[in-house]
Protein backbone atom coordinates (compact mmCIF):
# COMPACT_ATOMS: atom_id res chain seq x y z
CA UNK A 1 0.00 0.00 0.00
CA UNK A 2 1.61 3.43 -1.15
CA UNK A 3 1.42 5.73 1.52
CA UNK A 4 0.23 8.50 0.60
CA UNK A 5 -3.12 6.62 0.51
CA UNK A 6 -3.37 6.02 3.93
CA UNK A 7 -2.62 9.60 5.09
CA UNK A 8 -5.93 11.44 5.11
CA UNK A 9 -6.05 14.26 2.46
CA UNK A 10 -5.46 17.71 3.76
CA UNK A 11 -6.68 20.91 2.85
CA UNK A 12 -4.12 22.91 0.62
CA UNK A 13 -1.34 24.63 3.47
CA UNK A 14 -1.36 28.03 4.71
CA UNK A 15 1.70 30.10 4.06
CA UNK A 16 3.61 30.38 7.56
CA UNK A 17 3.78 33.61 9.52
CA UNK A 18 7.46 34.39 10.44
CA UNK A 19 7.77 35.09 14.10
CA UNK A 20 10.26 37.45 15.42
CA UNK A 21 11.69 36.92 19.18
CA UNK A 22 11.71 39.73 20.94
CA UNK A 23 13.69 40.54 23.79
CA UNK A 24 12.18 40.48 26.88
CA UNK A 25 11.48 44.97 28.02
CA UNK A 26 11.94 45.82 32.10
CA UNK A 27 9.45 47.74 33.75
CA UNK A 28 9.93 51.22 33.07
CA UNK A 29 10.69 53.87 35.64
CA UNK A 30 7.34 55.46 34.64
CA UNK A 31 5.33 52.01 35.10
CA UNK A 32 7.35 52.22 38.60
CA UNK A 33 6.48 55.16 40.03
CA UNK A 34 2.63 55.02 38.78
CA UNK A 35 2.67 51.91 40.75
CA UNK A 36 3.98 53.22 43.99
CA UNK A 37 1.36 55.91 43.91
CA UNK A 38 -1.38 53.69 43.39
CA UNK A 39 -0.05 51.82 46.17
CA UNK A 40 -0.03 54.50 47.95
CA UNK A 41 -3.11 56.18 47.66
CA UNK A 42 -4.82 52.13 48.25
CA UNK A 43 -3.00 52.74 51.68
CA UNK A 44 -4.15 56.26 52.34
CA UNK A 45 -7.81 56.28 51.00
CA UNK A 46 -9.23 54.32 53.83
CA UNK A 47 -7.18 55.90 56.50
CA UNK A 48 -8.44 59.34 55.49
CA UNK A 49 -12.10 58.19 55.07
CA UNK A 50 -12.21 56.84 58.89
CA UNK A 51 -10.65 60.03 59.81
CA UNK A 52 -13.23 62.12 57.97
CA UNK A 53 -16.10 59.91 59.30
CA UNK A 54 -14.89 60.15 62.78
CA UNK A 55 -15.85 62.71 65.88
CA UNK A 56 -14.47 66.20 65.04
CA UNK A 57 -10.83 66.26 66.64
CA UNK A 58 -10.30 68.95 69.33
CA UNK A 59 -7.34 69.58 71.96
CA UNK A 60 -7.15 67.51 75.10
CA UNK A 61 -6.31 71.40 76.55
CA UNK A 62 -8.84 74.10 74.80
CA UNK A 63 -7.74 77.35 76.00
CA UNK A 64 -9.59 80.46 76.25
CA UNK A 65 -8.51 84.21 76.16
CA UNK A 66 -9.23 84.11 79.69
CA UNK A 67 -7.36 81.32 80.49
CA UNK A 68 -4.51 83.00 78.53
CA UNK A 69 -1.81 84.34 80.63
CA UNK A 70 -0.30 87.86 79.86
CA UNK A 71 1.95 90.28 80.66
CA UNK A 72 0.35 93.73 82.32
CA UNK A 73 1.84 96.65 82.96
CA UNK A 74 -0.10 99.94 85.32
CA UNK A 75 0.28 103.51 84.32
CA UNK A 76 2.65 103.51 87.12
CA UNK A 77 4.92 101.39 85.96
CA UNK A 78 4.47 97.61 87.91
CA UNK A 79 4.51 95.03 85.98
CA UNK A 80 2.73 91.54 86.75
CA UNK A 81 0.83 88.83 84.98
CA UNK A 82 -2.51 87.95 85.08
CA UNK A 83 -4.94 86.48 82.98
CA UNK A 84 -6.37 88.01 79.13
CA UNK A 85 -9.87 90.06 79.43
CA UNK A 86 -11.43 92.50 77.07
CA UNK A 87 -11.01 95.85 79.55
CA UNK A 88 -8.20 96.95 81.93
CA UNK A 89 -7.78 95.73 85.65
CA UNK A 90 -6.43 97.61 88.70
CA UNK A 91 -2.69 96.51 89.48
CA UNK A 92 -2.68 94.57 92.59
CA UNK A 93 0.63 96.94 93.89
CA UNK A 94 -1.04 100.33 94.04
CA UNK A 95 -4.65 99.70 92.32
CA UNK A 96 -3.88 102.30 88.86
CA UNK A 97 -5.29 100.60 86.05
CA UNK A 98 -3.33 98.56 84.27
CA UNK A 99 -3.29 97.05 80.46
CA UNK A 100 -1.49 94.33 78.56
CA UNK A 101 1.79 95.04 76.99
CA UNK A 102 4.02 93.52 74.45
CA UNK A 103 7.12 95.13 72.80
CA UNK A 104 7.65 96.18 69.34
CA UNK A 105 10.87 96.69 67.64
CA UNK A 106 12.71 99.91 66.49
CA UNK A 107 15.22 99.19 64.15
CA UNK A 108 17.56 101.96 65.77
CA UNK A 109 17.23 102.29 69.26
CA UNK A 110 15.66 98.30 70.08
CA UNK A 111 12.74 97.32 71.64
CA UNK A 112 10.11 99.68 72.87
CA UNK A 113 6.82 98.48 75.30
CA UNK A 114 3.54 98.57 73.86
CA UNK A 115 0.43 98.85 75.84
CA UNK A 116 -2.93 96.57 74.02
CA UNK A 117 -6.98 96.70 74.49
CA UNK A 118 -8.61 93.72 73.78
CA UNK A 119 -12.46 93.71 72.03
CA UNK A 120 -14.58 90.87 71.79
CA UNK A 121 -15.78 90.72 67.53
CA UNK A 122 -19.73 90.31 67.00
CA UNK A 123 -18.99 86.47 66.77
CA UNK A 124 -17.01 85.98 70.04
CA UNK A 125 -13.76 85.81 69.40
CA UNK A 126 -11.27 88.37 70.96
CA UNK A 127 -8.70 90.54 68.56
CA UNK A 128 -6.35 93.74 69.29
CA UNK A 129 -8.71 97.41 68.95
CA UNK A 130 -5.97 99.46 70.19
CA UNK A 131 -2.47 100.11 71.08
CA UNK A 132 -0.27 102.67 72.71
CA UNK A 133 3.67 103.57 73.26
CA UNK A 134 3.97 103.65 77.27
CA UNK A 135 2.69 107.11 78.68
CA UNK A 136 1.41 108.11 75.06
CA UNK A 137 -2.83 108.46 73.48
CA UNK A 138 -4.12 105.19 72.24
CA UNK A 139 -4.35 104.47 68.35
CA UNK A 140 -6.05 101.99 66.64
CA UNK A 141 -5.16 98.92 66.23
CA UNK A 142 -4.25 99.04 62.51
CA UNK A 143 -2.10 102.37 62.84
CA UNK A 144 1.28 102.33 62.35
CA UNK A 145 3.57 102.81 65.52
CA UNK A 146 6.38 105.01 65.20
CA UNK A 147 9.54 105.38 67.24
CA UNK A 148 9.32 108.43 69.84
CA UNK A 149 13.34 109.13 69.31
CA UNK A 150 13.63 108.83 65.56
CA UNK A 151 10.00 108.38 64.25
CA UNK A 152 10.88 105.10 62.28
CA UNK A 153 8.34 102.59 62.15
CA UNK A 154 8.05 100.13 64.72
CA UNK A 155 7.55 96.39 63.93
CA UNK A 156 6.13 93.33 66.17
CA UNK A 157 8.69 90.43 66.18
CA UNK A 158 7.25 87.54 68.14
CA UNK A 159 10.76 86.07 68.63
CA UNK A 160 12.20 89.40 69.41
CA UNK A 161 10.19 89.57 72.30
CA UNK A 162 10.65 85.85 73.26
CA UNK A 163 14.22 86.48 73.37
CA UNK A 164 14.00 89.47 75.78
CA UNK A 165 12.03 87.76 77.95
CA UNK A 166 14.75 84.49 78.21
CA UNK A 167 17.43 87.23 78.66
CA UNK A 168 15.02 88.41 81.28
CA UNK A 169 14.61 85.01 83.11
CA UNK A 170 18.06 84.22 82.51
CA UNK A 171 19.32 87.25 84.42
CA UNK A 172 16.67 86.42 87.29
CA UNK A 173 17.94 83.04 87.68
CA UNK A 174 21.90 84.32 87.96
Amino acid sequence: MPLDETLPSRSPTRPRRTVKIVKQRSVSRAAWISLALVAAAAIAIPFMWTVSQSEPIAPATQTTFESTILDWRCDNGHTFKAPGRTGRRACPYCDAMASPYTQYTCPIHGAKDVEIQFEETKDGHVKIAKVRLVGRDWVPAGQQLRCPQCGRPLTYDANQTLRNKLKKRQQSDD
